[in-house]
């Protein structure tokens, strides 16, 4: 018999960008996004703008997030870029 693995999931809700979303992502990328935040100065719901921002083009933000983590928060230069236009990078 197969197993189903399952990844610890986490539901938050959250306004970004003057929007209320529930975002439903699994816990390893909450906890990078807070890491993230935090190395930038920035709260959640600001890396949450920023990366919608870069990397939404319409698609869910949850989708957005995952990308952004893909990618490489690192390296990715739109996102480094909008965090040195705010100063923080």
């Amino acid at each position: 018999m197969l197993h189903r693995i399952t990844k610890p999931m986490a539901t938050r809700s959250i306004v970004v960008n003057g929007r209320a979303q529930t975002l439903i992502m699994e816990d390893a990328y909450w906890r990078g996004l807070e890491q993230v935040a935090k190395e930038n100065e920035l709260t959640l719901a600001e890396i949450l703008e920023i990366v919608d921002a870069a990397l939404g083009n319409g698609d869910e933000l949850s989708s957005a997030l995952r990308a952004f983590f893909t990618r490489g928060p690192c390296d990715d230069e739109v996102v480094t870029n909008m965090l040195a236009k705010q100063g923080k990078r």
